[in-house]
């Protein structure tokens, strides 16, 4: 391990975290998806090609979000977590995509095509894993099978990944379930995918939530992150972990699912939002869930003040991110939504908002949270 492998460099204030994620990890997010575009641009099926290069376009966020988590580490620690986390939720999206795209409704072929999202997070250490079948991988000239090597060699950089990996593996077996649920028989799906989620640890929360924070991958990163530290401290990452998983993983879902809420109608997909009656309900269930996050944020502040700050600030940005999305002003219903959410967030929140707008570069006209219209940029 070079000297520098577990030096912190955790922001202290959302303007050291800004500069941090502008001036250094989102560039190398942007270098990373860069290579593998040119992995996708070499798929031999046009299809597959094509879901490949709209998931890198498109999910790019995904990414940067992820690697906002690598935040606290500097030098080569934070070198080896941001390709890691880009990586897996490269990984993670494009096999969604291929799902979702799929047409199929066969539960073990969706649970074959997500077993590379497990087979991803278990590298050997004598090189001999030949992953699940490859039928998903033909015609991708070995795209599939890079992203899952590109894991292996950042989790074998980790210095505590044996610590984490039984839990790891777990959330990611959780999340693999959701995605077979998700994906079954329409005339059957919401009462499958209820059934799942209510069959598993709820924390009070309905089934909707509960399968929402199934859903995120932010838990995994969480423990990617404290995997790579010099000095392993297990109860701080289990404090820290609970407060991802379930609530700010539930949040994050939700609110990706708030965003898409048209698509999803117009193309008749399942939305989680499915568990809420109206937009007001959408909100006060969402506040309540923010709520829990901030209440699980101050028992980590007992151990580890600046933990809390940290998860603080992604929790604040994760809400003005979402909430910043262009789409959300083209679609009345969810801009109510989300102008209560903000109007109800601290000012640090509508802060990190107007910064999440002009960085995803939104010319449309939107509602401020105090109720003025914001003006187009030109």
């Amino acid at each position: 391990m070079t000297r520098d492998a577990g030096r912190r460099a955790t922001p202290q204030n959302g303007w050291q975290l800004a500069h941090r994620l502008l001036r250094q990890l989102f560039p190398a997010v942007h270098r990373e998806l860069e290579t593998w575009r040119a992995a996708a641009d070499r798929i031999g099926d046009p299809t597959l090609r094509a879901l490949a290069i709209s998931s890198l376009s498109h999910k790019r966020f995904h990414c940067e979000g992820g690697a906002a988590l690598a935040a606290p580490q500097a030098g080569a620690m934070a070198a080896t977590l941001v390709p890691l986390i880009t990586a897996y939720q490269t990984l993670v999206d494009y096999l969604d995509s291929v799902g979702d795209r799929s047409g199929s409704t066969d539960p073990e072929e969706a649970r074959t095509l997500h077993a590379w999202a497990l087979w991803a997070l278990q590298p050997s250490t004598d090189g001999s894993e030949h992953g699940p079948s490859n039928a998903h991988a033909r015609g991708d000239e070995g795209y599939l099978r890079a992203l899952v090597l590109a894991c292996h060699e950042g989790l074998a950089l980790l210095p505590h990944y044996p610590q984490v990996r039984a839990r790891v593996l777990a959330l990611a077996q959780q999340y693999c379930e959701l995605q077979v649920s998700k994906h079954g028989p329409a005339q059957v799906r919401r009462k499958d995918l209820e059934d799942w989620a209510l069959a598993q640890p709820t924390f009070g929360m309905r089934w909707n939530e509960v399968a929402a924070a199934a859903g995120s991958t932010l838990g995994i990163f969480v423990l990617f992150e404290a995997a790579s530290h010099v000095r392993w401290d297990a109860g701080r990452a289990e404090q820290v972990l609970a407060c991802y998983v379930p609530w700010m993983g539930a949040v994050h879902i939700l609110l990706d699912y708030l965003v898409d809420r048209e698509e999803d109608e117009i193309g008749g997909d399942l939305s989680l939002l499915a568990g809420y009656h109206d937009a007001d309900e959408t909100f006060e269930r969402l506040q309540h869930l923010v709520t829990r996050a901030r209440s699980a944020l101050q028992l980590v502040s007992v151990a580890a003040a600046g933990d809390a700050g940290f998860h603080r600030m992604i929790l604040d940005g994760l809400l003005a991110l979402y909430l910043a999305d262009p789409k959300i002003g083209r679609q009345p219903r969810v801009r109510r939504v989300a102008m209560k959410l903000l109007r109800a967030a601290p000012w640090r929140v509508r802060i990190f908002w107007l910064g999440c707008r002009l960085y995803r570069g939104d010319r449309m006209s939107m509602q401020t949270p105090d109720g003025g219209i914001s003006s187009e940029r030109g």
